[in-house]
């Protein structure tokens, strides 16, 4: 996937809230929307090396801010995706690329799939299988290799693996997929520490018949590319 142009290098200055942020460039101190509601604290802290693009144009009056952040750096230079943006379409890329194995032959039926209370990333289709329903989250916490989702306490992925559950009762295939966006990892754990109803839930819904996936990415100042499949571990609880 290609990022849009020209970037433009800063220091994030201030976090002002979940979605805007401080920082300062070579044009002077500019705000930039931050398309990760997540903490992420590990990435977007005062004087955290950060990549903004333009802000794409959208009808209607002007955006407070002119940039969206879309890379940070780690401490140890290493640059990570941070837009929960791209994780669906991160998906839907390498799904029609043929690099997400486990399902191989499905293709993209439907987008924003209205199930139960929930609406969900994608509905799949493949000839003589049955109709499979995806759900894609983002994650940009890794600890020492381990990818960790959520950094924040998250209700809604909580509702979301449930109605997978109930997909999968129902003769659907349901799958949770993880993008890393980031290429360090070498496995994935859900963060019990900061949900540990979703660790539950997680638990629970995969003996029931939910599949857990997860992918790394290559991370450029050009492209995000969906690299490789990572395994999902699930903790004792």
């Amino acid at each position: 996937m290609q990022l849009p142009s020209p970037l433009l290098d800063g220091f994030l200055l201030e976090r002002e809230n979940r979605y805007r942020a401080r920082v300062a460039t070579a044009l002077g101190e500019v705000l930039a929307f931050v398309p990760n509601p997540g903490r992420t604290l590990e990435l977007l802290y005062p004087g955290a090396r950060v990549v903004l693009a333009p802000a794409a144009p959208r009808p209607g009056p002007p955006r407070r801010t002119a940039f969206d952040l879309r890379l940070a750096y780690t401490r140890e230079g290493r640059l990570v995706s941070v837009d929960t943006r791209l994780a669906s379409p991160l998906f839907a890329e390498a799904l029609t690329q043929g690099r997400v194995e486990p399902l191989a032959g499905y293709a993209v039926d439907r987008a924003e799939v209205v199930y139960g209370e929930s609406r969900l990333d994608f509905r799949l289709t493949a000839p003589s299988q049955p109709v499979c329903l995806v759900e894609v989250k983002s994650s940009t916490l890794v600890e020492d290799g381990l990818a960790r989702w959520p950094d924040s306490p998250s209700l809604r992925g909580q509702r979301h693996v449930r109605e997978l559950a109930w997909a999968a009762a129902e003769g659907y295939r349901a799958a949770v997929v993880w993008i890393v966006q980031r290429p360090d990892a070498t496995r994935l754990m859900p963060h019990a520490g900061i949900d540990p109803a979703f660790a539950a839930a997680l638990r629970q819904v995969v003996g029931q018949g939910v599949e857990a996936y997860a992918y790394t990415c290559d991370v450029t100042r050009e492209t995000v590319e969906v690299a490789q499949e990572i395994p999902v571990e699930l903790p004792l609880l």
